[in-house]
């Protein structure tokens, strides 16, 4: 596995009330995103046993927004190109729970020791502060607990992996940087990452990839 670590950045728009929309037949719907952070795997992703076009060869990095989805709770193989949940046995396979209303991320990623995972974040479309944007930060890389800088302060202490941090901030260009917590050790690979954050919007930075 070759020492790497990308941010993937990903833009939510925010509205005053966060309401499911209903279908005609009555069904309420939700918003998923699935992100791929295995690094040097490319993968096809089946929805509840199905390749939907968007998740069919998905490369390291991919962000891929599927829109609303009916709320409910689906089953997420990631599998290897040409291969099918059906008859081969997946990558790694999880549960995600859609609920009505809800803006949900699913991500394939590396555990603190390396080993393939799924986490999902329930993202948070509540209103900012006002005159505010909001950043989250989601630690999900091959690596100890890091601590996460903007602008050199920090503003998520001792994160491990797999948890997510968000605060509302004022609108800017952040420079971001990655450190092992507690300490001012940055981390090589990631040096410092220009974050714009907007009034009224959330950006979202998952940190994938291998910097142990």
């Amino acid at each position: 596995m070759r020492r790497i670590l990308t941010v993937l950045l990903a833009v939510l728009m925010l509205s005053a009330l966060a309401v499911a929309p209903a279908t005609a037949a009555g069904h309420i719907k939700g918003e998923l995103t699935v992100v791929h952070g295995i690094p040097d795997t490319e993968v096809d992703i089946f929805v509840d046993g199905a390749l939907l076009p968007a998740l069919d060869g998905v490369m390291f990095e991919d962000v891929v927004a599927l829109g609303e989805l009916t709320a409910t709770s689906y089953k997420v193989d990631i599998m290897a190109p040409g291969e099918d949940p059906a008859s081969d046995m997946p990558i790694l396979s999880g549960t995600v729970a859609l609920p009505p209303g809800g803006n949900v991320t699913a991500v394939a990623h590396l555990d603190a020791a390396g080993a393939p995972t799924l986490s999902v974040f329930n993202n948070d479309t509540t209103m900012t502060n006002v005159g505010q944007g909001r950043v989250t930060a989601r630690h999900l890389a091959k690596a100890p607990a890091v601590d996460i800088l903007a602008g050199g302060a920090v503003l998520f202490a001792d994160v491990e992996n797999g948890e997510s941090g968000a605060a509302d901030v004022p609108p800017g260009t952040y420079a971001v940087t990655i450190n092992a917590a507690g300490g001012a050790q940055v981390f090589p690979a990631t040096g410092s990452i220009p974050v714009g954050v907007s009034t009224n919007t959330s950006v979202i930075a998952y940190a994938v990839g291998d910097i142990a």
